[in-house]
């Protein structure tokens, strides 16, 4: 006989979070350090040519807003010759590698609780 349904509010999402709360908290310290090395990196190379890296602070938005599909390649292009290789490897590192770890952590996570 299969288990019986939860009731609504139960907490699902926090039960799957405890489930996956040790994995997720590595792939959260794996993550900001590859996300603030890229950001140093663009910083230290962009500051002097975009408005978006004129300071530490701005280089963390601009490389969230990047990660979330808003730039302005042809700047990027501009002020460096490996830039777009950074940016290419900034892209492939952060947007599909590690967002897609994070999803298969939560849905494996999710199937154990469900």
């Amino acid at each position: 006989m299969p288990p019986p349904p939860m009731p609504l509010g139960s907490g699902v999402l926090s039960a799957t979070l405890k489930q996956c709360w040790d994995d997720l908290s590595g792939f959260l310290m794996a993550f900001f350090l590859c996300f603030f090395s890229f950001v140093a990196m663009f910083f230290l190379l962009l500051n002097k040519y975009m408005e978006g890296f004129y300071n530490f602070i701005t280089a963390v938005e601009t490389c969230f807003s990047m990660m979330l599909g808003k730039f302005q390649f042809e700047e990027m292009k501009k002020a460096s010759d490996i830039v777009p290789i950074m940016f290419f490897v900034f892209v492939l590192c952060n947007s599909w590698v590690l967002v897609n770890l994070l999803l298969t952590l939560i849905i494996k996570a999710f199937q154990q609780v469900g």
